[in-house]
């Protein structure tokens, strides 16, 4: 959780000489990260926070420094955060990511980072995709220096996009109902490489010809693995809130399903709580799917991919909108999926969908299955502990010691004495994001109301699942989700 007081450097190491040793460009009282090397090799752009206060603040900003004299020239000066550098091919300017609200956080804020272009020797940036609306991400340049690619979700799907530095027009260069998701522009500009998947092909290679404006899959790798199950493809769907907002949803028939049969029917919802579901690959969904469960899953308020006012939505309001927006998706489905039994409804998240399931099942008694998966629970005691403490603070725009009434307002553990639905935790041993502590409390309090409840960690897990360990810990949590689900669906 603490950090010690070490600081991270740009250090220069040969890659041609045998046991070199590796050299200090420059030390300064700060951390230096993200770096990206000019064309010519004489300079590295980096991001640090010299602010004096960064443990309260996310204001980072741009810097290059030259290798051999260690003379270090600021580029931006800026009270909001930056990302990703990339230096131009021509060595004249870098593209950069940014945001602007002075309070901030680094984990999924609501503000949507931009595109940003600088003179390489320092001047004014210019931004290129705000007209889009969109959350920017991945940048990379066209080799003639003239354009900046980068990514951006829309309504569920992510492509590839192309601003072009002369004009300032944003196009579409790759799109579709699909999830893009790295991609690489070859040396002349005239082709790209790129990974994408969609909800029922997991990720492969795939190659866009710029003139012909086409793409065409390279690989195949789960061919073999995809011939010999069957996948459920997922529908969207578009509802109106209850303040008249279009929010759009997806819902996944459950395998082999019988017109005439009715089935339960499991929303999942999404972290962030600024992620965005849509048109990728999740085994989550198929294996609850492929286990006789209908899957829904919707973009509340909040979710990104549909602009800023959006992105928004739930900024001072936790659990508030964006749990009208999931259970007016629930309505809708049930209303236009016959097969969707309404006596048979679960819900699961992981992270802020963990704190939504929290949240809705101190809300309504509709669902009897829930499995809360990293989940918050209190979020005056979260603030305190999270490794992202920025978190409450941007979220609700302020300092959580100012805010303690709205937060615990917000909080699932304030209404806890409402819950009825038997209820799951899963979390990692050494989640430093949502801590352990979260799900504790929660299960506790549920624990001594007598409601049904099981409380599973999983020794070395994070926020998430490391590689080294998930196999075996993921297949578990995937095997008691199943149980608890068909235990009381």
């Amino acid at each position: 959780m603490y950090a010690d007081a070490g600081l991270t450097h740009i250090r220069i190491i040969s890659s041609e000489q045998k046991d070199a040793k590796s050299r200090l460009v420059f030390s300064i009282l700060y951390n230096e990260h993200s770096i990206s090397w000019s064309p010519d090799s004489s300079c590295i752009c980096f991001i640090s926070n010299v602010s004096g206060d960064a443990d309260n603040n996310q204001w980072s900003n741009l810097f290059t420094v030259n290798i051999q004299t260690g003379f270090v020239s600021p580029l931006t000066d800026h009270r909001s955060s930056a990302f990703q550098p990339v230096w131009s091919p021509d060595g004249k300017y870098i593209a950069y990511l940014a945001t602007q609200n002075s309070i901030s956080t680094n984990d999924s804020p609501a503000e949507d980072t931009h595109l940003y272009v600088i003179p390489a020797t320092g001047g004014t940036p210019v931004s290129f995709s705000k007209e889009l609306d969109r959350r920017v991400e991945n940048l990379s340049w066209f080799p003639s220096s003239e354009a900046v690619a980068f990514t951006a979700g829309d309504r569920g799907w992510v492509g590839l996009y192309r601003a072009t530095l002369s004009t300032g027009a944003i196009d579409k260069v790759i799109s579709g109902e699909s999830n893009l998701a790295e991609y690489h522009i070859s040396v002349d500009g005239s082709k790209i490489v790129y990974t994408a998947n969609d909800p029922v092909h997991l990720s492969d290679l795939f190659l866009y010809h710029s003139k012909e404006k086409t793409s065409a899959a390279l690989t195949a790798l789960n061919e073999p693995l995809l011939s010999r199950r069957i996948l459920q493809d997922a529908e969207s769907f578009w509802f109106t809130g209850f303040d008249q907002t279009p929010v759009q949803g997806w819902i996944m028939e459950p395998a082999a399903m019988n017109p005439s049969m009715t089935y339960p029917l499991v929303l999942v919802i999404h972290g962030g709580p600024h992620n965005m579901f849509g048109f990728e690959f999740e085994e989550r969904r198929q294996l609850l799917a492929a286990q006789g469960f209908g899957v829904l899953f919707i973009n509340p308020r909040g979710s990104s991919g549909y602009g800023q006012a959006f992105s928004n939505g739930n900024l001072n309001d936790w659990g508030g909108g964006d749990f009208q927006d999931l259970m007016d998706g629930v309505d809708f489905a049930l209303q236009n999926y016959s097969w969707a039994d309404a006596k048979r409804l679960g819900v699961t998240g992981q992270s802020y969908g963990g704190y939504m399931t929290n949240r809705i099942i101190t809300k309504t008694s509709r669902f009897k299955a829930a499995v809360s998966d990293g989940g918050l629970s209190n979020l005056i005691s979260f603030s305190g502990i999270s490794l992202y403490q920025s978190l409450m603070e941007s979220e609700y725009n302020g300092l959580a010691s100012d805010l303690y009434d709205q937060l615990w307002q917000a909080s699932p553990l304030k209404d806890v004495k409402s819950v009825t639905t038997p209820t799951l935790f899963v979390h990692g041993e050494k989640d430093m994001e949502v801590p352990f502590s979260q799900a504790e409390e929660m299960f506790v309090a549920v624990k001594k109301r007598g409601v049904e409840t099981c409380l599973v960690q999983y020794v070395g897990e994070g926020h998430g699942w490391r590689p080294d360990l998930s196999l075996s810990n993921r297949l578990d949590l995937f095997r008691r989700m199943i149980e608890w689900f068909k235990k009381y669906l």
